[in-house]
């Protein structure tokens, strides 16, 4: 899932008990004949490194009809299995197929005309997650085109998405971190925002510096940091309190080092946007007199003003995947939770929040296209919840389904390439997967996936799904193993 980190500490790793083929062995093995591919697997997933693990393989080759498929693996590949990130191939499936390509989110700015040049205002969120100063810069220009110079009121709807937008299945440390955004119905530059750690003189906290004070507002900063010599170890913690908005800083830096940058989620995103759309205004010198959030008495008001629009779903999604964005992903839930307008095979109810609408219209899009609702259960759009279960099955039906939907290529190329793109850029380079694999990846503390399709240069299309759960190797191991598995299907043959 994207991170955008702070401090990190590098150890030397071996992998002297993990014995899987490098890239330069892979590369010059000779081609494997399918009939020894299980063997060649199990090689892998049987080492004693991952005696207490749980793997969950499906591999198949490509076809229209579910008969005609060709299972060249199966591993428990009916078990459920924690997907991490891989639960965005099942959201943004069911978005390109429920939304279409070409859907766009809009935000927009409702209007009353008071006086020539005075005017009411209302700000219409919906969540475009794209949204930045740029485009409310663009919002602000067109107010100006319109002659508008003062607002008498300034009412900012947050109401798209509703109010319940924490994720109850999240883990609260996913809550304090840059990848565990909210999304709310008015983002502005991605819901995070910069905390920057500098040493001063030794035995001194660090300096604390934010790109933006109010993304914290009302929060209580207890800063219990310390600039250290060069013999000490740096590292840097920040968590919230559970009961109460105090946000704990702890860590060291040596002192005359370089800076620590951290990322964290904006705790107040409304009160982020209201700040940053103000600052536009005024140095557009259009004036606000009153400024409010919508509340239930809040009424449309009637004349369209001023807009503007995200990408198209196509590159959303393409956003979501290729990058592993989870405010991408729960946006795409949300908004389809949202904007249900094709007949549905079930009720939302009170108890129903658009999240949870969204994950109903998810089940209902897959099956209409052969995904069977039983091989998963989902509880977000980005897999950030562990209570996430996905079997090999249901990823590789997905894929399976998507690349026949006449929206196939759209959806295959919002997956990340190895060795070029996304969260595979830096990953199977110089091997015979470079180019020639697009999957999605996925990185939990304990469970590790990877999903897509593969075109080995001499052997029929695969989609394939790896999950690996319940290891207490590193990360970085457990992806060796992985990869190993797919060289080997890059070398696959007919034979």
């Amino acid at each position: 899932m994207r991170y955008r980190p702070g401090l990190i500490s590098l150890a030397a790793i071996t992998f002297a008990n993990l014995a899987v083929p490098s890239a330069a062995v892979a590369t010059q093995s000779n081609a494997i004949c399918a009939i020894d591919l299980a063997r060649r697997v199990d090689q892998i997933i049987n080492q004693s490194a991952f005696d207490r693990a749980r793997w969950g393989l499906l591999i198949q080759t490509l076809n229209r009809q579910p008969s005609r498929r060709q299972t060249l693996i199966d591993r428990g590949s009916q078990k459920y299995f924690i997907p991490a990130s891989n639960a965005k191939l099942l959201t943004t499936a069911a978005a390109l197929q429920r939304l279409g390509s070409r859907y766009r989110i809009r935000t927009s700015i409702l209007g009353q005309q008071i006086t020539p040049g005075t005017w009411d205002l209302q700000v219409v969120g919906r969540g475009d997650p794209s949204l930045d100063d740029a485009k409310l810069q663009q919002l602000v220009q067109q107010l100006k085109t319109r002659g508008i110079q003062q607002v008498n009121r300034l009412v900012l709807d947050d109401r798209y998405f509703g109010t319940d937008l924490v994720n109850p299945s999240w883990d609260w440390g996913d809550l304090n971190s840059g990848y565990g955004s909210i999304a709310n119905s008015l983002i502005v530059n991605l819901n995070y925002h910069s905390l920057t750690l500098t040493p001063q003189r030794q035995g001194q906290p660090l300096k604390l510096s934010w790109n933006n004070r109010n993304a914290i507002s009302g929060f209580k900063i207890d800063n219990q940091t310390l600039t250290v010599s060069k013999t000490e170890p740096e590292f840097i913690n920040i968590s919230r309190d559970l009961g109460q908005p105090v946000l704990r800083i702890r860590g060291q830096l040596h002192e005359g080092g370089k800076p620590d940058v951290a990322d964290l989620p904006t705790f107040s995103p409304a009160i982020v946007f209201r700040d940053r759309l103000n600052l536009a205004l005024k140095q557009a010198n259009i004036r606000v007199k009153h400024l409010s959030f919508a509340n239930s008495q809040t009424r449309e008001l009637p004349e369209s003003v001023a807009f503007v629009e995200s990408a198209p779903v196509a590159e959303l999604i393409r956003e979501t995947n290729t990058e592993s964005d989870n405010l991408y992903a729960e946006v795409l839930l949300q908004t389809i939770g949202t904007a249900i307008t094709a007949p549905t095979t079930f009720k939302i109810t009170t108890k129903d929040n658009r999240r949870t609408a969204g994950l109903k219209v998810v089940n209902q899009t897959l099956e209409q296209i052969g995904v069977e609702p039983e091989n998963y259960k989902l509880f977000d759009g980005s897999g950030l919840a562990r209570m996430n279960l996905v079997s090999p099955q249901a990823l590789v039906q997905t894929l399976q389904a998507m690349h026949y939907q006449p929206s196939g290529q759209i959806y295959r190329n919002s997956l990340p390439i190895a060795g070029k793109t996304g969260t595979l850029k830096y990953r199977f380079r110089n091997t015979p997967a470079a180019g020639i694999v697009q999957a999605k990846t996925g990185t939990l503390t304990g469970a590790l996936s990877l999903s897509g399709y593969i075109n080995p240069k001499q052997y029929q299309p695969l989609a394939f799904s790896i999950l690996l759960n319940q290891s207490t190797e590193s990360n970085t191991k457990q992806r060796k193993a992985i990869e190993a598995i797919v060289l080997l299907l890059t070398q696959l043959k007919d034979c």
